[in-house]
């Protein structure tokens, strides 16, 4: 029940802000475009998915045009990469063949709570007066106060998520799996002969400063995690998932210092 109304309100959000999408360069033809331009978000994962170039078909997701292309080789230098000393990820082998990571919660949450709190006390209010105290308030006002309150609840919701939520990370030969904990446990699972790649990418920025986080790429959907750990950790997280796959069927994996 809580999953369907946050998808609801975040694809309300998403919709309502389509307009707003900086445009993208394709990383193949160079052709600029604004991504999911017309497009109806009937799932929030949707904005994590590829979208084709209009111009010669190539698909890619963001974070993945020509310009991120040269930029993101800055914050992922080639393996390998030590375990900080430090962390408290944990690493085990359930069995000989496959690698379990436990990613505990992250206790930060940088801007995002704060933001979100102040931002929901101005339109949460204000966006009840209009649905449920106004009367004879034009439609308009209401879908647009809506999708401002809706933009602060997903803020503070993030924010949680990010300070609560713990992760599990399982490696085989036959599976990826990338489980989230918070309320409920929601898991991602893809195969490793399709993983084009597993690297740091910008997830949000912070004060103008990016905020980076492990991406595995296998297919439209990426998978997404990791943004509150420490830059050491993201890289020696992403450089062993990287040399797992790699020994166990991954063939599309680029090599280490490509």
């Amino acid at each position: 029940m809580l999953g369907r109304i946050g998808n609801t309100l975040g694809c309300l959000v998403l919709n309502g802000l389509r307009g707003a999408v900086v445009p993208v360069r394709c990383a193949k033809c160079g052709f600029e475009f604004k991504p999911f331009e017309g497009h109806t978000f009937m799932r929030v994962g949707e904005i994590m998915e590829r979208f084709p170039c209009p111009h010669c078909g190539h698909e890619f997701g963001l974070g993945e045009d020509a310009k991120s292309k040269r930029d993101e080789s800055a914050f992922n230098p080639p393996g390998p990469h030590q375990k900080p000393e430090k962390t408290r990820i944990e690493r085990s082998e359930p069995t000989p063949d496959s690698l379990l990571f436990f990613i505990p919660p992250g206790k930060r949450c940088g801007v995002l709570l704060p933001m979100g709190i102040l931002w929901s006390l101005f339109t949460v209010p204000f966006c009840y007066y209009l649905l449920f105290v106004g009367h004879g308030v034009p439609v308009a006002p209401k879908i647009f106060m809506g999708v401002f309150a809706a933009v602060g609840l997903g803020l503070v919701y993030s924010a949680l998520r990010q300070m609560f939520s713990s992760h599990l990370v399982y490696l085989s030969p036959e599976l990826v799996r990338v489980q989230r904990r918070l309320l409920f446990r929601a898991t991602q699972d893809v195969r490793p002969e399709v993983v084009k790649h597993v690297k740091l990418t910008q997830f949000y920025a912070e004060n103008e400063t990016p905020v980076h986080g492990i991406e595995i790429m296998a297919g439209r959907r990426p998978v997404r995690f990791g943004s509150a750990l420490t830059e050491k950790e993201k890289l020696w997280l992403a450089w062993e998932i990287r040399q797992f796959l790699r020994q166990h069927g991954a063939p599309e994996l680029p090599p280490e210092d490509a």
